[in-house]
């Protein structure tokens, strides 16, 4: 968010349990807030799904009031209404990380000491509970150009993002 010149305000950032219930949780304190978010990265799916059945509950259309996107692709993913966009990963590879992460751990020599980064291929499953944010196409004549190309390009980062990286 801070590449495209977005602020990263903590309150934005809500803790939970990775379940249906935290997402149901976690939208309800977004909603609650004067400035509330047109979008939710969540930690999984089921998170997701959370999002979306509080999102029903306060009556807000995903996506015209609300894009929702979640993290896994679990089978039910595409079945939610509306389908949800979400980042796809393999768990095979996802078991062989963690095995070469628990090795490293257990032999330390492996490779050093201190942290290893481990990469894996990641794919966005675009579906139906992403879109532009509210007011995005009636401001459009108004937008400077920048902004307009800064969007785009977090749009054509994202579809073309090969690696996701993280530390254990």
């Amino acid at each position: 968010m801070e590449e495209i010149g977005l602020e990263l305000r903590p309150e934005l950032f809500v803790d939970g349990d990775h379940s249906i219930e935290a997402g149901m949780k976690a939208l309800s304190a977004l909603a609650a807030m004067p400035d509330r978010p047109s979008a939710v990265l969540c930690s999984n799916d089921m998170t997701a799904i959370g999002v979306m059945r509080a999102a029903f509950d306060l009556c807000l259309n995903i996506p015209r009031d609300l894009s929702v996107l979640g993290f896994d692709d679990i089978k039910l993913a595409q079945f939610m209404a509306p389908p949800l966009t979400t980042v796809q990963m393999s768990q095979t590879e996802i078991a062989r990380l963690s095995f070469s992460a628990l090795l490293d751990s257990l032999e330390p020599t492996r490779h050093g000491d201190g942290r290893q980064v481990y990469s894996m291929k990641t794919n966005l499953v675009l579906r139906h509970s992403t879109a532009l944010a509210p007011g995005c196409l009636m401001n459009r004549a108004a937008t400077a150009r920048s902004e307009v190309d800064m969007a785009l390009k977090l749009a054509e980062k994202m579809q073309s993002m090969n690696d996701r990286t993280f530390t254990l």
